[in-house]
């Protein structure tokens, strides 16, 4: 199954192996060669994200709520 949904961003891992989307509520990791989905993390509110630089660590960026204002 490959991702069709639109994204607000998108970064490679380190390596280029994996490629990352973010948009909606999700963070989807695929396969950059075939882009192939291997993992969806359902955020809501997701705006953007960053990989640590050995990109073992995903930090993601999300829209406060009103709660939280």
């Amino acid at each position: 199954m490959s991702c069709r949904a639109p994204a607000s961003s998108l970064l490679f891992t380190p390596d280029a192996t994996r490629l990352l989307t973010v948009g909606g509520d999700a963070v989807t990791v695929l396969d950059a060669a075939t882009r192939q989905q291997l993992q969806r993390l359902d955020i809501p509110a997701v705006i953007a994200a960053a990989l640590s630089p050995r990109g073992t660590y995903l930090l993601t960026f999300q829209r406060p709520s009103k709660d939280e204002s």
